[in-house]
């Protein structure tokens, strides 16, 4: 997943019921800063709830009070933090909307609120969900640091090394723009094998096989170490976070040098997005291409016995 960062304070998804925020995503409002899956808005921390304006508590008592750690369940996946204030309220809110249950402080820093006091969305910190809890032994054991050292294709590691993933036809195309970062300057005719598949999606040409085998192959190599592991996401079970093995390096320097150009040229500013491709409209629309900055980095394994829903 390729998302914007810069100046980011919190996250809401347009799917599940996650933590809320202050205010409706508008279509003026999240296209400045919206990664190509989720909206992200600022939370400013001079709105934290300090009891003036709130509303009178509900009948039923809420489950947390301020200063317990919690987990709360984020368009980001499940995060740890601390309840900061109880019924709370930003300033600008109408009268008749309901005060949210909790504000909190997640351990990373940033200030989000609980629309409702739900175990859906707000629970008790040893009641973290088992995919959290392992991806803190991951931390633990340390092993974006350990595993290079074992890993079946220690060039992967290297981030000198990632121009050799891509196809040079694509290399090519992209060649001005990682001169000068815009968008604009990518060479569009020369993107091998660009199609579009769908309004608003598009498909090209990109990495080497060979580096895909390799890929796949070290995925596999990672799990038969028995080395600590986690779900990939909320909805898979089963794989590996590339980022937590000791390939983030690689991954950012693929994403500045050219998923981050790909990413403005398509779901950028309104300048650069093409608005025809195969001769047809493209309905391309501003998801904050121009603002990637950082990414979750995953390989997924599907088996017939395996995530079945």
């Amino acid at each position: 997943v390729l998302s914007a960062s810069r100046g980011i304070k919190s996250i809401e998804s347009f799917s599940a019921p996650t933590i809320g925020h202050p205010k409706p995503a508008t279509r003026a409002s999240w296209r400045r800063s919206t990664p190509l899956i989720f909206a992200l808005f600022a939370c400013s921390r001079a709105a934290i709830g300090d009891g003036e304006g709130a509303s009178p508590p509900p009948k039923t008592p809420l489950r947390f009070k301020v200063g317990d750690r919690i987990s709360a369940n984020t368009s980001a996946g499940w995060q740890l933090g601390t309840v900061v204030a109880l019924h709370y309220r930003e300033p600008d809110w109408p009268e008749d909307r309901k005060s949210a249950p909790y504000q909190i402080e997640l351990d990373e820093g940033d200030m989000i609120y609980a629309p409702e006091d739900s175990p859906e969305l707000v629970r008790a910190e040893d009641q973290i969900p088992w995919h959290k809890k392992q991806q803190r032994a991951m931390a633990t054991a340390n092993v974006a640091q350990i595993y290079p050292a074992k890993a079946k294709h220690p060039d992967l590691f290297q981030p000198d090394n990632v121009d050799s993933w891509f196809v040079p036809a694509l290399r090519e195309a992209l060649s001005e723009w990682q001169y000068t970062g815009d968008p604009k300057k990518i060479d569009i005719a020369k993107i091998p094998g660009l199609r579009l598949e769908a309004p608003g999606v598009v498909s090209f040409e990109c990495l080497q096989p060979e580096f895909c085998d390799k890929l796949l192959e070290e995925a596999k190599h990672y799990s038969d170490t028995g080395m600590p592991q986690r779900a990939p996401n909320s909805m898979n079970n089963y794989g590996v976070v590339l980022n937590e093995i000791g390939l983030r390096p690689s991954f950012q320097r693929m994403l500045d040098g050219y998923m981050a150009g790909m990413a403005g040229l398509f779901f950028g500013e309104d300048d650069a997005r093409p608005a025809t491709l195969d001769g047809k409209p493209a309905d391309l629309e501003n998801w904050g291409g121009a603002t990637v900055s950082d990414h979750h980095t995953f390989i997924v394994r599907y088996r017939p016995d395996e995530d079945r829903h």
